[in-house]
């Protein structure tokens, strides 16, 4: 609706800054048509945000995707972000669990805070936690902050921020 609207309004800003699923998952290309997707979600100065995306130019997280893909596909799931966070917390639980050598919950615990999974790490998949994946004082994770891109048609994106990982201007 909210597509619909801009353009019936001819609402165009110089820059949008759109999230949630109306400006971040290619579903919305499906929902409002490719013609009006360009417009609204795809034009100049419009960026989505998120956690992940395909576009990540991290090998280990294309590698997964891909070797996903595979299974996901016949039983129709999706591999998108909550796929991929899914797929990172199993990833950094089983890190923990053989870094514990225990299934005690506070050696556990203890393993998973005192973690740090840098960004060239096979285990680091979501680029959300550029550029690395730890965790500060009382379990908080560091680094956690927005996947930045600009669609530039159905399937595919430049990343513009976090810059470790830009793809485009």
């Amino acid at each position: 609706l909210i597509h619909k609207a801009r353009q019936a309004l001819d609402f165009f800003p110089q820059v949008i800054i759109g999230s949630d699923t109306a400006y971040v998952t290619p579903k919305i290309v499906d929902a409002v048509g490719l013609d009006m997707a360009k417009a609204t979600v795809m034009g100049k100065g419009v960026f989505g945000d998120g956690y992940w995306s395909p576009a990540v130019p991290i090998k280990g997280s294309q590698e997964l995707a891909a070797k996903a893909r595979v299974w996901a596909e016949p039983k129709a799931i999706e591999v998108d972000v909550e796929f991929m966070m899914g797929v990172q917390a199993m990833v950094l639980m089983r890190r923990a669990i053989n870094t514990a050598k225990s299934d005690d919950p506070q050696k556990i615990n203890e393993a998973i805070t005192s973690m740090e999974v840098p960004l060239n790490d096979p285990d680091f998949l979501i680029p959300a936690f550029a550029p690395a994946i730890a965790w500060g004082p009382g379990g908080r994770p560091k680094n956690a902050d927005w996947l930045t891109y600009q669609w530039k048609a159905k399937d595919s994106w430049i990343i513009i921020y976090p810059k470790e990982l830009r793809t485009g201007d």
